[in-house]
């Protein structure tokens, strides 16, 4: 009964393991698949089950480029500031932290993302570190219109990397009134008291037309209206000519705000192309280093 009950046993107990390796490469295997939604859950396995791995870090960071490929950008910021407490002297944390000022700024939080990018100058003392930050700053205040924060911040970075970041042509070009060429919304609004004058001064000529006519239409028709003692439908006529002629007014000063807006965004974009921002991150998981890449 015995010799029966041994060899009912099973031969041997084997117990299912993943390496490391095995895991992060699983892992990145996603995350080249562009499948972040299972990349970031595998990463963050990851970090979980091998926290003192030298490639943890990494992991704990692409967990939160795959939620940033997301368009998640809240829960990006929040795995990002998890890498940063848990491994806050890593490389990787540096990145992360730049990281986060996209993410603001990617959801139109401008004041947050230059805040983090203070943090990075105020706490960081290599030069390197700290002008990158001084760039990235600018061409984020940049975008949101604030021309003049935006060149004090390029004039902060260090003589000796002003030319790593084109500082002279870039200041050189905000100052050139030349460049971007606007339109005067007090001088559309005066120039709308002619019907559609707003408008032919921004260059929108069909509007101006179409503002003109039925502006001048419907004055005509309510002058013809008193004239024939049709006191009524002319007064109503002429409540609807003067409405269209106040429309066209504040279409006049609008469209000048909205031409500004357009040649501002075609400066900025040219000066992006000519002089954009020099270093880029490489966005693929590679071992446990990050890849910077430099346009120089």
């Amino acid at each position: 009964m015995l010799l029966c009950l041994i060899l009912a046993l099973p031969a041997s107990t084997r117990e299912l393991t993943v390496t490391p390796g095995a895991a992060y490469a699983f892992a990145q295997k996603l995350y080249d698949q562009q499948d972040f939604q299972a990349a970031a859950t595998e990463f963050d396995r990851f970090v979980h089950f091998f926290e003192k791995d030298k490639r943890a870090p990494a992991a704990a960071f692409y967990a939160g480029m795959a939620r940033f490929s997301m368009q998640r950008y809240q829960r990006a910021i929040d795995a990002f500031d998890r890498l940063i407490r848990s491994y806050p002297g890593s490389e990787q944390a540096l990145e992360a932290r730049f990281m986060i000022s996209r993410c603001y700024q990617k959801q139109n939080d401008v004041d947050r993302s230059a805040m983090m990018l203070q943090q990075i100058i105020r706490q960081k003392p290599d030069p390197k570190v700290r002008d990158r930050a001084r760039s990235q700053m600018a061409w984020i205040l940049l975008e949101a219109g604030d021309i003049s924060r935006a060149r004090s911040s390029f004039l902060a970075i260090s003589e000796k990397n002003q030319d790593r970041y084109n500082v002279e042509a870039i200041v050189s070009s905000l100052d050139d009134p030349d460049e971007m060429k606007h339109k005067s919304p007090l001088t559309a609004g005066l120039l709308s008291a002619v019907p559609g004058g707003g408008y032919l001064y921004t260059g929108r000529i069909r509007e101006a037309g179409v503002a003109f006519f039925l502006t001048s239409a419907l004055a005509v028709a309510s002058w013809q209206c008193f004239d024939e003692d049709l006191p009524a439908l002319g007064a109503l006529t002429g409540l609807a000519g003067l409405g269209f002629y106040s429309g066209s007014i504040a279409g006049g000063v609008t469209s000048a705000h909205k031409y500004n807006y357009r040649q501002s965004e075609k400066f900025i974009r040219r000066l992006k192309d000519s002089h954009g921002p020099a270093v880029s991150l490489q966005l693929r998981p590679r071992g446990a280093m990050l890849a910077i890449h430099g346009s120089f």
